[in-house]
């Protein structure tokens, strides 16, 4: 059983509880808090795609399987930014799954109305139109595919999609597993097929912060070299360093 699951929107907002006004507010009230949405996490999927690129240089015909993807954001960044078209995304999260087609207006209408603002005029709606834009969460040329990749049929329907796939990526997965579910879970990527390289995006173990109780212990933290023993042949990353191993 994970460490941790995101099946509810609640699990979500948990952990991305982030302020949404990066360019400042009135101290006459609290910041508006988005949380997992589209404006307040696509910054940092914009800075992850870019590292990712600027890392691993991979040709645009490289075939891209992103898993734990969420809203496919970093998945979006790498087509309408750099180019990449050939990108399946995962996510299991019934979350996910039920809302990734559907609208946030109204999260965003009731976050600038919890801090006393009307998104319907004045400085609440000039909020709205800095962060809403109409249409789906989900804007990845693919929809989030439900699939967990933990049988023949899942990674068939998988490849079926592009054919063999050169690159896969976990985003934010490993550290909610066990290491045994870390370990089957790796078997499974790869064998969607012959050739496939995993690497895996998290956050790293840091003592001090563990000590201090700002890293959640509910996550099974590690250092870089400590992943890379748990499974020698995969390529582990630092969302807080960038370091490679």
């Amino acid at each position: 059983m994970p460490r941790k699951t995101y099946n509810t929107k609640a699990d979500f907002d948990a952990d991305y509880d982030v302020g949404a006004e990066r360019d400042g507010r009135p101290n006459t009230r609290p910041q508006i808090r988005l949380n997992y949405n589209r404006a307040s996490m696509l910054p940092y999927c914009e800075a992850r795609a870019a590292k990712l690129v600027e890392i691993f240089a991979w040709p645009l015909t490289t075939k891209i399987l992103i898993v734990g993807a969420g809203y496919a954001w970093t998945a979006e960044i790498l087509e309408s930014v750099y180019g990449y078209t050939d990108i399946v995304t995962t996510d299991t999260s019934p979350h996910i799954q039920s809302t990734q087609d559907a609208s946030e207006e109204s999260e965003i209408d009731a976050a600038i109305t919890a801090v006393g603002l009307d998104p319907a005029s004045g400085e609440g709606l000039g909020k709205k139109n800095q962060f809403y834009t109409p249409g789906n969460r989900r804007r990845h040329s693919r929809n989030v595919k439900d699939e967990s990749l933990n049988n023949n049929g899942s990674r068939n329907r998988i490849r079926n999609i592009l054919g063999d796939l050169d690159v896969a990526i976990t985003e934010d997965v490993v550290a909610t597993l066990d290491d045994s579910e870390v370990v089957t879970a790796a078997g499974w990527i790869d064998s969607v097929n012959a050739g496939i390289d995993v690497i895996h995006l998290m956050a790293v173990l840091q003592p001090a912060k563990l000590a201090s109780g700002n890293q959640d212990p509910i996550f099974n933290w590690k250092t870089l070299a400590d992943w890379k023993l748990l499974v020698p042949s995969h390529t582990f990353v630092s969302l807080q360093t960038w370091e490679v191993i």
